[in-house]
Formats: C-alpha cells, sequence, structure tokens
C-alpha cells in the first residue's frame, strides 16, 4: 500500500485552496513559506495542489501540512 492509499483524502479535500489562500493574504511567495519552513518548493506546490501521491508518506504529509497551517494562523 503506498502512502497515498492510506490518507483520507475526503478530509484533506479543499485544504491546499486554503492554504494557498491564507498565503496569499499574508502577502507571502511560496518561496517565503519555502524558505521559513525549509521545504522544497516542490513540495509545496504538490500541497497546495493536493497532489497526495507526490508527497510520500502519510506522516510526512500531515506534518508538512500541519506546519504550514501553523506559519499562516490556519485552522
Amino acid at each position: 500500500m503506498t502512502g497515498f492509499d492510506s490518507i483520507d483524502t475526503q478530509r484533506l479535500q479543499g485544504c491546499g485552496a486554503l492554504l494557498r489562500q491564507a498565503r496569499e493574504q499574508a502577502g507571502l511567495s511560496l518561496q517565503d513559506v519555502g524558505s521559513r519552513l525549509k521545504v522544497p518548493l516542490k513540495v509545496l506546490q504538490a500541497l497546495e495542489a493536493e497532489q497526495w501521491s507526490q508527497l510520500g508518506a502519510p506522516v510526512f504529509i500531515r506534518g508538512q501540512l500541519l506546519s504550514y497551517a501553523k506559519l499562516l494562523k490556519v485552522d
């Protein structure tokens, strides 16, 4: 089983758009977020595009989402 298969995709649906919108409202670029979180741009792009299959194991995806949301002060 891949990491993608074990993620509750319905629960995560729409979170990428929410993160992108919050980032844009905060006036941050992907490069700004990447440097603050020390996360590659391709990972941030995949999170915002909800391309879970490109991100690896669910534990890493959850961690990345939580870090991103915390930075943007999004619940």
